[in-house]
């Protein structure tokens, strides 16, 4: 029976790609939750942080910012639409009271 061998420069390339894969997987819930509630800014950092921190420390600190940002989407205020004004059309004559 043969041994399996590998080079560290794999193992450590493995990991990464793992670790990146979960940062991937916890930064869907600030997209999800950001996209749902319509804070876009803070889904997309969350996501791209979360990736970030999975890629360099795994659940370390993937899960926290990825928790952080989903606090930060349902804490912020929706941002309401304002519902536009109607306007009256402009008379053709200016009038000028003197």
């Amino acid at each position: 029976m043969e041994d399996i061998r590998i080079e560290y420069t794999r193992v450590y390339l493995y990991i990464i790609i793992f670790n990146t894969v979960l940062g991937v997987l916890f930064g869907l819930f600030p997209l999800l939750v950001g996209f749902r509630l319509n804070n876009r800014k803070y889904a997309f950092y969350g996501f791209a942080l979360s990736i970030l921190a999975g890629a360099l420390t795994g659940v370390l600190l993937a899960f926290p910012i990825a928790l952080l940002f989903v606090w930060l989407i349902v804490r912020t205020p929706q941002t309401e639409s304002v519902p536009a004004v109607e306007s009256s059309p402009a008379p053709s004559t200016p009038s000028v009271d003197i």
